[in-house]
């Protein structure tokens, strides 16, 4: 391998890269290239209805394309409904599948942080069945197409164990979030990725409760971490510098 790994940080619903700076900043100060593009779910305007997850996957793709070209390794890193972008974005682009197509680069490693990272292909998270339960903390808007606005329970699920000033900070900066993507269905499961596989549990989480994070990092066979927090790790210090070390091990 030349060089280190690019990370490639995929966002949850809502949310935007900027909520994600605790852990993009002190992995570019390391020595990494980190790629996080905007999901074109998520946004500020209409512009997010009737945009699927894959439309993210093709913003991923397109992100990933230029390291993948210079024959680059690749982590991918996961967020809540990230995990359904990461896992199709990662399939038919990892180091052993393109390695027998005779091209250098591709994805090492995919670490899903509380995300869904599903064990079949061909379902939508809306579709996951009655034993999810379903958020009472969201409120739908239809203007020129169909999106989901966040009501202001959502903080305090979302952020559950967030200092006041973070969780009021990354509320701020939700976005609309387009309804389409959460019935689009997967076109892989996580467990057919044919790359190193990390969960990260967030036990705490009450938003994707942890036993169903377990079941999913169960079903897909890679290493499992737990860690005693909620939905938001990355706004907390203590769990934020051992997600770091989780990439860095994964990228060495």
């Amino acid at each position: 391998m030349s060089g280190k790994p690019v990370i490639v940080l995929v966002h949850g619903a809502w949310h935007r890269p900027l909520h994600y700076n605790n852990l993009i900043s002190p992995l570019k100060d390391a020595g990494f290239t980190v790629v996080a593009p905007a999901n074109a779910s998520a946004g500020y305007d209409d512009s997010v209805a009737g945009k699927t997850h894959l439309d993210d996957v093709a913003v991923v793709h397109a992100a990933m394309k230029p390291h993948l070209d210079a024959g680059k390794e690749i982590v991918v890193v996961c967020h809540s409904y990230g995990g359904l972008v990461g896992t199709d974005s990662t399939a038919g682009n990892t180091l052993e599948e393109r390695k027998a197509q005779g091209l250098k680069g591709g994805v090492r490693s995919i670490i899903y942080i509380a995300a869904f990272a599903l064990p079949q292909s061909g379902v939508s998270l809306a579709g996951l069945g009655s034993g999810i339960p379903k958020p009472d903390w969201w409120a739908l808007e239809r203007k020129q197409g169909d999106y989901a606005l966040l009501s202001e329970k959502a903080p305090a699920t979302l952020y559950s164990d967030v200092d006041e000033t973070n969780s009021a900070m990354a509320a701020s900066c939700l976005a609309r979030q387009s309804i389409a993507s959460m019935s689009s269905n997967a076109k892989h499961s996580a467990g057919e990725l044919k790359a190193a596989k990390t969960y990260i549990v967030c036990k705490k989480d009450l938003c994707l409760p942890g036993e169903f994070q377990t079941m999913f990092a169960q079903a897909m066979q890679g290493t499992i971490i737990e860690l005693d927090c909620g939905h938001s790790p990355f706004f907390k210090k203590p769990e934020t510098q051992e997600i770091l070390q989780i990439i860095k091990t994964a990228a060495e």
